[in-house]
């Protein structure tokens, strides 16, 4: 962040607040395997496509 500590303050909050709620939601899912992990498949798809690094690689396990 350059030195600029204000900005990356709220930054790492606005990141902090965003993991809370995406492992808020996936406690729903906890006691089913396979839903569980289709919805952190589709977390991790979502990340990467906002990002631009396309597919998951098929080899990835999840």
């Amino acid at each position: 962040m350059a030195g600029d500590f204000e900005t990356a303050r709220r930054l790492f909050e606005s990141v902090r607040r965003h993991a809370a709620l995406q492992a808020q939601m996936l406690l729903a899912y906890i006691d089913d395997p396979v839903a569980f992990r289709s919805h952190v498949r589709g977390i991790i798809e979502a990340e990467r496509a906002h990002y631009g690094l396309g597919a998951l690689p098929a080899a990835v396990a999840i």
